[in-house]
């Protein structure tokens, strides 16, 4: 398997709701109607944070994995969220199951995923 690491770009955005909503499911975390309207929150929120800069995000692709198109699988993703003491955003850092999760305020970039994929049908 040959890995490659690339930034995420607005073109990604299925992919990062797709990351985002299988770490939910992998913690038995919200029924299908509220991961649904949650990935529609997820989906506008990465379009608006990609084009303003305030999130980074990368994928890993398996170069070995091609599609029709010649696109690599994305089998895995991380990124980092923007913010300042400005701002009301509360951002809810999950901690692996032996410790709960907690909320934090902080400034700067902190990092807020680095998860395997499962696969997304046509990535």
């Amino acid at each position: 398997m040959e890995i490659r690491i690339r930034e995420a770009g607005i073109e990604d955005v299925r992919h990062l709701v797709h990351h985002r909503r299988a770490m939910f499911e992998d913690m038995k975390q919200g029924t299908a109607a509220e991961l649904d309207r949650a990935d529609e929150r997820a989906r506008e929120y990465f379009e608006s944070a990609l084009r303003a800069g305030t999130y980074k995000g990368w994928l890993a692709e398996d170069q070995d994995e091609l599609d029709d198109a010649r696109n690599a699988r994305v089998v895995a993703g991380g990124g980092m969220v923007e913010v300042d003491d400005d701002d009301p955003l509360l951002c809810v850092n999950t901690m692996p199951a032996a410790m709960p999760p907690r909320a934090t305020r902080m400034s700067g970039w902190i990092a807020i995923k680095a998860t395997g994929a499962k696969s997304l049908a046509g990535s």
